[in-house]
């Protein structure tokens, strides 16, 4: 199975087995429908999916 510790996980969202979400110190977020898929580590304080960086270039 998979290890959820210190997480907000959203409406929606499949985990797969041996997954592995947050842990020790800050809140791990996943975000509304996402699959995450076997094996997938979302570390303390990480976010899936990631955020998109600002690609502003100016």
């Amino acid at each position: 199975g998979a290890l959820v510790v210190r997480s907000i996980i959203d409406q929606d969202v499949e985990i797969g087995a041996d997954a592995r979400i947050g842990g020790d110190g800050d809140i791990a977020l996943v975000g509304g429908q996402s699959k995450l898929p076997k094996g997938t580590v979302v570390r303390p304080g990480g976010r899936y999916p990631e955020p998109e960086e600002s690609s502003d270039q100016t």
